[in-house]
């Protein structure tokens, strides 16, 4: 792993960037790269007025999302406080684990997602202290499973918006996308 060298100014500067309790020097970088890609499809997009048509995937297409920004996000009526793909997936597996009784093996059944009972902080899982459970951080595809497991599960709606970056790898880059379940 490279070591990066930075004045105590910057080191400062971007310490106060961090949510306490949340973020690790790599989330935060991995955030912050994030905002960056999102200015230059923003930036790219405005210079493309056909770049605004949404196209629409469906829940069988997940394989696609690779080299996605999520945009927007609801799970039944309910929007995710931040609009991660790992934020929506949290909001799905809290719902689910309402359903449940609390119930941190049935919820891992359901999901598929790794979860755990208690606080685990270690290994990219995440401590949800409202239910106290713990949920390991997933890519684009692996989030969007997740929530569609759990949408089936529970009945209820989802929508999800994203964007592809602008990199070769990605399915149509600069391009937005929607996935909705039920599909209408």
């Amino acid at each position: 792993m490279p070591d990066i060298n930075v004045s105590n100014e910057t080191f400062e500067r971007f310490k106060n960037l961090a949510t306490p309790f949340e973020d690790t020097p790599e989330s935060l970088l991995i955030k912050l790269m994030n905002k960056f890609e999102g200015n230059q499809f923003q930036e790219h997009h405005s210079e493309n007025p056909k770049n605004k048509e949404i196209i629409s995937l469906s829940p069988n297409d997940l394989s696609k999302l690779r080299h996605t920004k999520l945009l927007a996000a609801k799970f039944g009526d309910i929007k995710p406080n931040k609009c991660y793909w790992n934020s929506i997936a949290q909001l799905a597996l809290t719902k689910v684990l309402d359903k449940t009784g609390g119930d941190v093996y049935e919820l891992q059944r359901v999901s598929g997602a790794n979860v755990t009972p208690g606080r685990k902080i270690d290994e990219g899982y995440t401590f949800i202290a409202s239910h106290n459970f713990s949920c390991q951080g997933v890519n684009a595809i692996n989030a969007a499973g997740i929530v569609i497991r759990c949408a089936e599960f529970l009945e209820c709606d989802v929508y999800l918006e994203f964007a592809w970056h602008i990199k070769d790898e990605a399915h149509k880059p600069g391009k937005r996308a929607s996935i909705q379940y039920p599909i209408t």
